[in-house]
């Protein structure tokens, strides 16, 4: 199955320099498993040249300011198909996406899971307008991606699914962003969002109604909760300024944190509630609870023995 990811926007030019030089690194591809898309008369490609094309495009429009660069990737699981195979899937699949602007990938060939890096040209070749992409654009790419791969009778991603098909756990890490994940793999105990979701699974196992999670959530951990009706995601904010919604959590997590399933969970809990939002008192046996995260130092470890499989 291939996965689709944007990884960044670049503002300046050295940073386009440094991304094109790693995607075209000797060391991570090969010469016929890299291409050039667009208006690009590139010659022999190398990281100078593609270089050097994008900003004569960008030259010719007078843009000397803006986004440089769109970075992004295809990946397929190991053994799934050959380089060869996402080279030319590359060729045929990245016109459709970027049929106006210039574009450079390589496949490499230095991992387990096959994949190819594309960079692009966010300054139009025909008009010199600038490439805008939006939530509805990136999902367009993916099904026109997941199209493309039904036709070769290749498996599609499914989502809630690693690259071998197999369905996250409960709890898993799954970070979304790259800056997420490796602050939570630097010092998963220093991240507000392991702070936070150690948090929500520790109040959502002791109370019965949304009203003790608030006040749970608040006063024991800082949180404050914002949870309205007229609303659809549920709101976290501390006083650092830091605001995550539900459903970030859950996308970083896997954890059960939609109104729907929080209030399904305080249901379970009835007639066994452990915390008393007025004295501020629970029976020790939350604090030892085998809950889905474990505690900081037991999430800690589990995200260093994930690396591989949750950056995927």
């Amino acid at each position: 199955m291939a996965i689709v990811k944007i990884i960044s926007n670049g503002k300046n030019m050295a940073a386009a320099r440094k991304i094109m030089s790693y995607i075209l690194d000797v060391k991570k591809t090969e010469p016929d498993l890299c291409g050039t898309l667009g208006d690009v008369d590139a010659g022999i490609l190398t990281p100078k040249s593609a270089y050097r094309e994008f900003q004569r495009v960008r030259s010719l429009f007078g843009k000397d300011s803006g986004r440089t660069y769109t970075h992004g990737t295809v990946s397929w699981a190991s053994g799934e198909i050959t380089h060869e195979e996402a080279a030319a899937f590359a060729k045929d699949y990245l016109p459709q996406i970027y049929p106006e602007h210039q574009v450079i990938f390589a496949v490499h060939t230095d991992t387990d899971h096959i994949h190819f890096h594309f960079v692009v040209n966010p300054v139009s070749y025909l008009d010199g307008s600038m490439l805008h992409w939006s939530k509805h654009d990136l999902e367009k790419a993916k099904q026109i991606c997941n199209e493309m791969c039904l036709q070769r009778g290749w498996q599609v991603a499914k989502k809630g699914h690693h690259y071998d098909g197999t369905a996250f756990a409960d709890g898993e890490i799954t970070a979304w962003r790259k800056d997420k994940w490796h602050q939570m793999e630097r010092a998963p105990e220093k991240s507000y969002l392991v702070d936070l979701a150690l948090a929500v699974q520790d109040c959502t196992a002791a109370v019965c109604n949304r009203e003790d999670f608030c006040t749970m959530m608040e006063q024991e951990y800082g949180w404050n909760v914002i949870w309205k009706d007229t609303k659809k995601n549920i709101t976290f904010t501390d006083c650092e300024g830091h605001r995550v919604r539900d459903s970030n959590l859950k996308k970083a997590f896997n954890l059960k944190t939609s109104k729907e399933e929080l209030e399904h969970e305080f249901a379970k809990n009835i007639g066994k509630q452990t915390y008393n939002p007025k004295t501020i008192e629970r029976k020790s046996a939350t604090k030892g609870a085998d809950l889905t995260l474990g505690s900081g130092k037991q999430l800690a470890e589990r995200t260093a023995g994930n690396h591989s499989k949750s950056r995927r």
